[in-house]
């Protein structure tokens, strides 16, 4: 396996989970990039009161939580992060809740994440 500075950079976006804040992720974030077979980045964006259902309650309303993460990418780039904004060089992931939206976000933006 060739060394992780070596290979392209994946950005995988973790939603969290409802009432779990976002500093309790810092651990597992950081054992996913350990085992992880790529040189990958790990973000946890904060969600508004702690649930990322009120960003994005359906696949046709979920621009709050789109913004939310184009910012948390954002942030990944200004501390170095080098790889692409969409997929397939951004994964979307989420815990319990937070996996509900993720798969609602990509359903809604599924169309213009491949540009």
């Amino acid at each position: 396996l060739a060394s992780k500075q070596s290979m392209q950079e994946k950005l995988l976006v973790l939603i969290p989970g409802a009432n779990v804040a976002t500093e309790y992720y810092s651990a597992p974030a950081l054992a996913i990039q350990d085992k992880a077979q790529m040189k990958l980045w790990v973000v946890v964006p904060a969600m508004p009161e702690e649930k990322c259902i009120i960003a994005c309650p359906t696949k046709g309303f979920c621009s709050i939580l789109q913004n939310i993460v184009q910012k948390a990418i954002k942030q990944a780039i200004d501390q170095g992060y080098a790889g692409g904004t969409a997929a397939p060089d951004v994964l979307m992931s989420g815990h319990s809740l937070g996996g509900t939206c993720a798969s609602s976000l990509v359903e809604a933006y599924e169309k213009t994440a491949q540009k």
